[in-house]
This record gives structure tokens, sequence and C-alpha cells, in this order.
């Protein structure tokens, strides 16, 4: 007898629906950011790719928070009040009036970043000014990359406030497609302006400027593509000037303490590249590398559950019915962890077949590889802490706990300081002390990804534990169950991928520096094939009807 499906069971599939709409256009977007890394791993040295991922770090943690953390948990919740208690046109006003103070005053933040371009990069990257990490020259070029890129900003953010608009509004696809652009032109800047720069050295620029003058052409795509929907929706692009605002002091009040509670991986990402400039020549760029495929997780399932989720929960909390709201965050996270288990799996079990695949070709050799891979290893044990931290920080902000994610973000980060700080042996950024030799563990670059790693844990396990107290109960116990079941399927399929793989060598192997293309593709091809297949029967087996859901297979209960 065929029962229908339960109210909560139609609720996670149109969660799904919603979710798999972001993952679609955001897999084309990571899948051209694997492509714009491994474009800048080919095209350049290691002095080069370590510069640029410095001097885009600094203005791209700003970049992290507002793209895709404070401006959406702060603005959506309000916009969809708007919404729903005033007109479509007071509400669009409000939302032209936030872009507006938003453009004004990231543009002041630029110009600042600009001139103090060379302080910066010497507060972050001081051993960049040593003759062992580089040269005086490699100093010189993260300044100057620094201050090309500092006007991504404005742009960026823009598109996040459009990005926030479309979403509440229910527009999934194109927000999650538009960060596509900045790889596109990235990649296009890339290949295209590198062989004019190194012919016309009397220019001054190196080769790399390529990069950013991509970047900046890619951010500006960002907000341009969504300019169309936008104005179909009702949106006029006007500049809007009313400071006194409700709506507008609501999101400047959640936005202050949202840019710190949801500053966690993305400063935990930035003190790791800090520490990595005295590790030498390379680990910044294997570190910028590996967590690209953290990054396409987390893109994939986190970004795209959380950009679900968020309108469902606000609509819920405005109209006061708390328990539709708790319900929707807990099967947010079981259908997070029903996906981001086996990634973790996954990338622990192929991270060297993967890196090599992806990167090594051009200037990244298989030393390069098997450090990337290495690092890779460590980051995807924090795989379902980074995303979960995307799902439970902006909860706190649809129920006005602002406080909460703030303090647990400041313990993550103060954390990660000092785990990073033990497990290199390095010195303290700015101080110059080293650990007492009784306490460091002397890991390298491998010890960074680790401690930012067992951050991610210690953020999303206090963060849940905040949240069930304001909310009551999560499902806890139902989500450990989930949890065991999915675990045991997901080691199983690691299992087997690393078995298909020793196969695949001895029948395929693959050796030197740049092994054919398409050998390295057949071998991660059949060692994926086989997990994926395991996975699915096991699944079946132990009865997880998240997996069904989550690849779109839903499927009444008997």
């Amino acid at each position: 007898m065929v029962a229908m499906p339960m109210p909560d069971a139609s609720e996670a599939r149109g969660l799904a629906r919603s979710a798999r709409a972001v993952s679609l256009a955001t897999l084309i977007s990571r899948i051209l950011g694997l492509a714009r890394e491994q474009t800048a791993a080919a095209l350049f040295s290691r002095t080069q790719t370590d510069a640029f991922a410095i001097a885009f770090r600094i203005p791209n943690l700003l970049r992290d928070l507002f793209a895709e953390g404070a401006m959406s948990a702060a603005f959506v919740p309000t916009f969809t009040r708007e919404l729903k208690e005033k007109t479509a046109r007071e509400a669009w006003a409000f939302a032209a009036t936030v872009m507006t103070l938003l453009a004004i005053l990231l543009s002041g933040v630029a110009v600042a970043g600009m001139i103090l371009s060379p302080h910066l990069v010497g507060l972050f990257a001081e051993d960049f000014q040593r003759q062992g990490a580089g040269g005086p020259g490699k100093f010189a070029l993260t300044v100057g990359l620094t201050r090309w890129m500092f006007p991504f900003l404005p742009m960026v953010a823009l598109a996040a406030a459009a990005m926030g608009c479309l979403n509440a509004r229910r527009r999934f696809f194109l927000p999650a497609l538009a960060p596509a652009m900045f790889n596109v032109a990235s990649i296009g800047c890339a290949w295209l302006l590198t062989p004019v720069l190194a012919a016309h050295p009397e220019w001054g620029l190196d080769p790399v400027f390529s990069l950013a003058v991509g970047t900046l052409v890619g951010g500006l795509g960002q907000f341009l593509i969504q300019v169309p929907m936008l104005k179909r929706e009702g949106l006029a692009l006007m500049p809007r000037f009313d400071l006194l605002h409700p709506g507008v002091r609501k999101v400047a009040a959640l936005m202050a303490p949202g840019t710190l509670g949801l500053a966690a991986v993305q400063l935990n990402i930035f003190i790791s590249s800090v520490f990595a400039t005295q590790e030498g020549e390379g680990p910044v760029s294997w570190l910028g590398f590996s967590f690209r495929f953290m990054y396409l997780p987390i893109g994939l399932f986190g970004v795209a559950m959380a950009s679900a989720s968020l309108p469902q929960m606000a609509s819920h909390h405005a109209r006061g019915d708390l328990e539709a709201m708790k319900g929707t965050l807990a099967r947010g996270l079981r259908l997070l962890m029903m996906v981001t288990v086996p990634a973790t799996a996954g990338l622990l079990a192929l991270s060297t077949p993967i890196i090599a695949a992806v990167y090594q070709h051009g200037r990244f050799t298989a030393y390069d590889t098997r450090m990337t891979a290495l690092a890779l290893q460590w980051y995807a044990s924090g795989l379902v802490f980074y995303a979960s931290a995307k799902i439970l920080v902006p909860a706190f902000y649809t129920l006005g706990k602002t406080a909460i994610p703030v303090a647990a973000s400041v313990a993550s980060v103060l954390a990660n300081i000092l785990l990073s700080w033990i497990m290199t042996g390095a010195r303290l950024p700015i101080l110059g002390w080293r650990p007492p030799a009784a306490l460091s563990f002397h890991l390298g670059f491998q010890g960074l990804a680790l401690a930012t790693a067992i951050t991610a844990f210690l953020n999303a396990f206090l963060l849940y534990v905040l949240l069930a107290r304001q909310m009551g109960s999560l499902e806890t116990g139902t989500m450990c169950k989930g949890f065991a079941r999915i675990g045991l399927a997901s080691a199983g399929m690691a299992v087997v991928c690393l078995w298909t793989d020793r196969g695949m060598v001895a029948w395929l192997p693959v050796g030197g520096d740049h092994p054919k293309l398409w050998v390295q593709i057949a071998r991660l091809g059949a060692d994926m094939a086989a997990g994926l297949a395991f996975l699915a029967l096991a699944c079946r087996g132990l009865k997880l009807e998240e997996f069904w859901i989550a690849v779109g297979m839903g499927r009444r209960t008997s």
C-alpha cells in the first residue's frame, strides 16, 4: 500500500528542488572556477600565483562576507518582510536604497584599500619582503595586484545585493549563475592578455596582471547579468538616499554583527594564507588550489541549501511559525549532510588523481600535485562543518539573535590562530612570537589545513548547540542516526574508490610531470563511477530517503 508523502517530506522535496536549481548554476560556476585555477596554475609560476593569491585574498575576504554572508543573512529576511507588509513599489524602493548606500560605502573602502595596499601586504605577507620568499619583487608584485583588484569589492557587493533581491522573490538559478561571469572573464583575460603583457615588458606589468583585469571585468559582469531580471521584477535602477528608512537601519544593525558572525570560514582561510607566507615558495598556492575543491561542494550544497532555505525560514518567521522554521532548518541540515559526507569521503580517497587531472599541466608539476593533494585531504575532513555554518548562521539572523554567531565567530578565529601557530611553529603575524618548542608540531602548510578543519568543527558544533537552545530540539537524535548510516555508506564508497583506483593505475599507469590527459580522466572517471554506484546501492539498502531527495529521485514511502 502506497502512502502519501508527509508534509515535511513534501517541503523537503520543495527545498531540494530550489537547492538543485542553485546547485546546477553553482556547478557551472564552480567548474569554471576550477578552470580559472587550472589556467593560473598552468600559465604562471608559483611565485606569481603566490602573489596573486595573497593580493586577491585581501579584497576577496570582504567579498566572501558580502557575496555569500552578511548581505544575504541581513537583507533577505528584511526584504521578505517588506514585500509581505508593504506594497511592491515600497519594497523595491527600499532595495534601491540599500544598494545605493552599499555602493557608496564600499567604494570608499576600495579607495582606502588601494591607498593602503603596501601596508596591508606588509602586514599580512611580511615574508614576501625577504629574499628567501621570492625576493623584493614578489612583495612589489603583490602590492600592485592588490591595488588593482580593490575596486572589485563594490562591484561584487552590488551583485550580492541583487542576488538577495532575486532569492527573496524565489528566483534562484540566474543569481547563482552570476559568479560564472567572473570565472569566464578571468579565464578569457588570462589567455588573451598574458601573451600581450609578456610581449611588452616596457609597460611595467607582470603577465599575471591579466588575472587582475579579469577580476574587475568579472566583478562587473556578475552584477550586470542580473540587471534585466531585477528590472522585470520591479527594481528601478536609480540612486535612492533614505538613511532614516527603518528597513535600512534594520539591515545595518544586522550586517555589522553579521559580517563578524559569518566571518569564521573566510577569516580562517585568510589566516592560513598569512601563516603560509612563512613556509617558502608554493604553500600559499597549494592551499589556495586545494581549497578551490572545497568550494565546489560548499558552493553546490552549502550555499545552495542556504540560499533555498533562508527565504523559507524568513517567511515562516514572518508568520510567527517557529515550528515550521525549525522543521525547514532541520531538513536542510539533513539534506546537506547527505551530500557533504560522501563528498568528504570521495575527496579523501581520490585527492591525488583529482588534483592531477585538473592541475598537472603546464607549469604545475607532479610535486605540486602531491603537496596540493595533502592539503586537500586535511581540508576535506572539515567539509561537513564548513557547509553547515552556511545554514546555521543565517538562522540566527532570521531570529534576530545576532550576538550569538558573532561570539562563536570570534572564538573560532581566535582558536584558528592558536591552532595554526601551534601546528606550524611559525611566527605569530605582527607580534613575531614563536610557540614554545614543547607545544609546536611543525606540520608546515598541512598543519594550516588541519587547523582550519578543526576550527570549522568547533564553530559548527557551537552554533548548533546554541541554536538548539534558542529554538528547542532540532531533531538531533534523527540527525545522528542519519549521520551514522550516511557515514557507513560513504566509508564503503571510499574503499571502492581506492580499490578501483589501484586497479586503474595497474591498467593505465600514470607517471611523469605531464601524463596524458585522457589517461587521467579515464582513471578518475572509473573511480568515481564505481564509488557512486556503490553509494547508490548502499543508500538503497540503508533506506536513506534523503539520498533520493537530494538527487531528484524522490519516491513515495510504502
